[in-house]
């Protein structure tokens, strides 16, 4: 799937082979790129959603080669979600071209305590540090998305369950991080409190029990019965998934 930056960068890139080069580049380039999308969309490119991003992309008669991204196993995700390291700020701020990823104001560079730098997906909710799920914001932009209720609301169910699961921290129950998934794809009034959540989780957790013992697979070839090639069909152990249950 191609992203949303990556025709920005070859609109981007498009608009500044025609800058005069002893001209400032990175600002004309910019003020350009704003005025097309002004003229079309009536925002900056930045504000505008990957569908009008791709209209201007179109109509400058411009192609992107679509990257071959493979996709993560649940396994996968949770581990980096998991994973915490150093955040390199100089190339999240590179990335939002060092300016607020909302409302694409200009920031300072340095540590001035009005920049701040946003997991996209919260640390909360297994969000991780690697780059794609970092932004520079500002700080206007930033508590306006902490004091957002829907937000709130989901920050305030994760924490509830972090602490039933009694982990605080970098978890590791893969009944919280399920949990997690389906706070954060939630809507606003999916969930009243944790309890509710945990409630739901049982439920799914029960019916992929309940499928997958129905239908046990062969203990040595790892197939269903119906495609079993063995001499004997030996069934492997009744599955039990408690470990993903949040008490």
């Amino acid at each position: 799937m191609i992203k949303k930056q990556q025709y920005i960068d070859e609109i981007e890139n498009e608009i500044e082979k025609k800058v005069d080069k002893r001209l400032n580049v990175q600002k004309i380039t910019k003020r350009r790129v704003n005025s097309m999308a002004r003229a079309k969309f009536g925002k900056t490119l930045r504000q505008c959603s990957k569908d009008e991003v791709k209209t201007i992309h179109k109509f400058m008669n411009l192609t992107v080669t679509e990257e071959e991204i493979p996709e993560k196993t649940f396994e996968e995700i949770f581990e980096e979600g998991k994973t915490r390291g150093p955040i390199d700020r100089e190339a999240v701020m590179a990335k939002s071209n060092n300016c607020c990823d909302e409302c694409n104001n200009p920031l300072n560079k340095e540590r001035d305590g009005e920049t701040h730098i946003d997991h996209k997906r919260p640390k909360a909710f297994f969000g991780s540090d690697n780059i794609d799920n970092l932004r520079a914001l500002c700080v206007s932009c930033h508590n306006a998305r902490r004091n957002n209720p829907n937000y709130a609301h989901k920050m305030k169910l994760m924490n509830g369950l972090r602490t039933s699961a009694g982990m605080t921290g970098n978890a590791t129950h893969l009944g919280l991080f399920a949990a997690a998934e389906l706070v954060w794809n939630m809507h606003s009034d999916t969930f009243y409190d944790k309890y509710e959540v945990m409630m739901q989780l049982d439920s799914l957790v029960d019916k992929a029990e309940m499928f997958m013992n129905s239908s046990p697979e062969c203990g040595k070839c790892g197939f269903f019965e119906s495609y079993c090639e063995c001499n004997t069909f030996t069934a492997i152990k009744p599955h039990n998934l408690d470990n993903w249950r949040i008490e």
